[in-house]
C-alpha cells in the first residue's frame, strides 16, 4: 500500500470513492445527506485541495485508489470555558468497498496521527453517525472515544 498528498489530478479518484461513501451517508440519514452529483463532489473535493489548512492523502493498493483521508488543523484559544488547544480533525475518511477490512482505514488513520503530532496537536477529533456501527467499531478498535453527542429534534 502506498499513501501520498492528493493533487488536483486525483479529483476524479477522489469522487469515485467519495461517490461510495456519500450513498452510505445518504442510506443512513436521507433526511440530512444528500446525492450529489459528481460535479458538486469535484467542486467540494476541489476545495479540500485548494486551501492550506487542509491536507488530503490518498491510500493506493496495487495501484488502484482504495481510500482517501481529509485532515484539518483546528486551533481554538483559551476562553473562560475552556483550555487553549489545537485538534487534528478527521474531516472525512473513506475506504471503497473493495478494500474494507483490509487495513485501509487504519493506515490513513495512523498518517492523520503522525501528522498532527508532528504538528503539536493536542488530539484527533472525528465525527461519526450513531447509526454507523462498523464506523463507530472501527474508531472504537483504533482507540478513539466519544466524547460528545449531538442530539437533533424534527422540527417538519
Amino acid at each position: 500500500m502506498e499513501i501520498r498528498l492528493a493533487t488536483p489530478e486525483d479529483l476524479h479518484v477522489l469522487v469515485s470513492v467519495q461517490r461510495e461513501t456519500q450513498d452510505l451517508h445518504v442510506a443512513y440519514d436521507p433526511t440530512c445527506y444528500r446525492r450529489s452529483t459528481d460535479g458538486e463532489l469535484t467542486a467540494a473535493m476541489g476545495e479540500f485541495l485548494a486551501t492550506d489548512q487542509t491536507v488530503v492523502w490518498i491510500a493506493w493498493v496495487d495501484d488502484v485508489p482504495a481510500g482517501f483521508l481529509v485532515f484539518k488543523i483546528s486551533a481554538a484559544a483559551q476562553t473562560a470555558y475552556c483550555h487553549a488547544r489545537s485538534d487534528g480533525l478527521i474531516d472525512q475518511l473513506a475506504v471503497a468497498e473493495r478494500f474494507r477490512r483490509q487495513g485501509v482505514g487504519r493506515a490513513l488513520m495512523d498518517q492523520a496521527e503522525r501528522y498532527a503530532i508532528e504538528r503539536g496537536c493536542n488530539e484527533l477529533r472525528l465525527g461519526v453517525i450513531t447509526s454507523n456501527s462498523a464506523a463507530r467499531d472501527f474508531y472504537a478498535a483504533i482507540d478513539f472515544e466519544p466524547v460528545l453527542e449531538r442530539w437533533r429534534k424534527r422540527l417538519v
